[in-house]
């Protein structure tokens, strides 16, 4: 059948113009199906190219989250599937506790793209801590069409230095 929808938006590009219509779907199984885009301009040609149905949140590894010496270490992949994913749009870790962003990973930031399939973070939090405790923190992503995914962690930490009393 034919719809008559306007795009959410457009911006220039190399070769033209890339303009986004996102709509959902309900009971379409994922995968990419062909699809064409009549335009309406005086000189145009109907564009042939694949429509993506992606009704999946993103999945998150955590492969190790550990205090290392003054700073917590994270190591976790997020991945975007099946290969039709939308991709992913941003990765974010929160301390429960305090509700504070530890963590933005976004377009441009820490080597990551929009649009990528998959992310590695590899390395220490780039944050501040004292005191110890159990740390309780989620790590969340989202993708392109905004299917979310929480996965919550802790961590026992100690940040305070030993004290050495004077000896007897």
């Amino acid at each position: 059948g034919t719809n008559d929808l306007p795009f959410a938006s457009c911006a220039s590009s190399v070769g033209g113009e890339v303009c986004t219509y996102t709509q959902s779907f309900e009971y379409v199984p994922e995968s990419a199906y062909p699809f064409s885009i009549a335009y309406r301009a005086e000189e145009s040609t109907p564009a042939r190219s694949t429509i993506t149905a992606d009704g999946t949140a993103p999945r998150i590894t955590v492969h190790k989250l550990e205090q290392r010496e003054g700073s917590l270490f994270l190591d976790v992949t997020v991945t975007d599937e099946p290969s039709t994913a939308a991709g992913l749009q941003e990765i974010t870790v929160t301390d429960l506790d305090t509700q504070s962003v530890l963590l933005t990973i976004t377009d441009g930031l820490e080597g990551f793209t929009l649009g990528r399939k998959e992310y590695q973070y590899t390395k220490a939090l780039p944050v501040s801590l004292s005191g110890e405790g159990v740390r309780r923190l989620s790590i969340s992503a989202k993708d392109q069409l905004g299917h979310k995914i929480s996965v919550p962690k802790t961590v026992p930490t100690d940040f305070i230095a030993p004290v050495i009393q004077g000896i007897l």
